[in-house]
């Protein structure tokens, strides 16, 4: 398929998210990531992060369920969105950098993510050993017009037959481009109306990433840059593959 990549100026994302994924050094304080966050005001407030996982037992005397949830582990950093709705997360292993609606530009945010992450090698105490994952994951939401079908905007929409009217729909596909070799999640949803006068809304949730033939060097940011521009145009064309052009022409 061929697809027209182009400049939209009023896109449906709602969150584009860049995710630097390392490989920490042994011992990572938690003072450490306070102090990076510390040095990142611009930012905002940032608040403790924090990790729960449960486990549910199935194989009990009475062959009832039962639930254990483990207690919380302090795991990192989150700021809040500030004014220009951009927000970092900040944890041993990663660092990703949030950009909320409304969107800019790749060639607005990348640079910023990118010395973001600087700061955070350049930290003796959370130097990473090396890279394990690059990904970009676009977030977007497009409201559906009243009397709108679903084909007037997905070039694949789900079938249901004539019988039947769809009120929800999921579709979620995990893909590996034969030309790049990079890995897509690829997210459908269509949603119900949410509030009145609304005709609900289709949910394109795009996360593309690479966990082979990383840089060498956690701090080799040409080879980190070059990582990044291959996913963000896979990234662009598995989003216009999925639209059609008459959807797409909405965003203009």
């Amino acid at each position: 398929m061929t697809v027209n990549v182009r400049h939209l100026p009023n896109a449906p994302i709602t969150e584009a998210i860049i995710e630097f994924g390392v490989i920490p050094q042994d011992s990572v304080e938690l003072s450490a990531l306070k102090a990076l966050a510390d040095s990142l005001s611009e930012y905002g407030e940032f608040k403790p992060l924090y990790q729960v996982s449960s486990t549910i037992r199935f194989e009990t005397p009475d062959n009832k369920p039962e639930a254990e949830v483990s207690p919380r582990v302090h795991v990192g950093y989150r700021s809040d969105p500030d004014e220009s709705r951009k927000l970092v997360t900040i944890t041993p292993d990663s660092l990703l950098f949030h950009k909320l609606r409304p969107y800019t530009s790749w060639g607005d945010i990348f640079p910023e993510a990118l010395s973001i992450f600087k700061k955070y090698t350049d930290t003796d105490a959370l130097a990473p050993v090396a890279i394990r994952k690059l990904a970009v994951r676009y977030i977007n939401h497009i409201e559906l017009e009243r009397g709108s079908e679903l084909d007037d905007y997905l070039r694949f929409p789900p079938e249901h037959g004539k019988d039947f009217g769809l009120s929800g729909y999921l579709k979620r596909a995990q893909l590996q481009d034969n030309r790049t070799k990079l890995f897509v999640n690829k997210t459908e949803i269509v949603e119900g109306p949410r509030a009145p006068g609304t005709h609900g809304v289709i949910v394109l949730d795009n996360d593309v990433y690479a966990t082979e033939d990383l840089p060498d060097r956690v701090d080799d940011l040409d080879a980190i840059k070059t990582v990044f521009n291959r996913i963000q145009k896979l990234k662009n064309r598995v989003f216009f593959s999925s639209l059609t052009d008459e959807a797409l022409g909405k965003f203009q």
